[in-house]
């Protein structure tokens, strides 16, 4: 029911030029041809970033520098791979 009224909805006025940058998308997102593109990111990557920080608890970065940083990213994209063919039973093998 909740989808029916938003369709029944019609597509808003745009903004004036002086509107912030949230306001600005705020209408962006409201058009329906931008809808079915941002419904789109909930099963696309998103939820890999929302996996990581929640099941692996990456909150934040314990180390400092951009190097640094990027190898720990690396490093849990690579625990977290490593852990879902563990889990779907795919035998690791290694390679070289």
């Amino acid at each position: 029911r909740h989808r029916q009224w938003r369709e029944r909805c019609t597509p808003p006025s745009p903004p004036s030029k002086d509107v912030s940058v949230s306001e600005w998308m705020r209408y962006q997102l409201k058009l329906p041809e931008n809808k079915e593109r941002y419904r789109k990111r909930e099963q696309s990557v998103e939820p890999v970033f929302g996996q990581i920080k929640q099941a692996r608890g990456l909150r934040q970065f314990l180390l400092r520098g951009l190097d640094k940083v990027s190898a720990m990213w690396q490093l849990e994209c690579a625990a977290h791979n490593i852990l879902k063919l563990y889990r779907a039973g795919v035998p690791l093998q290694p390679t070289g």
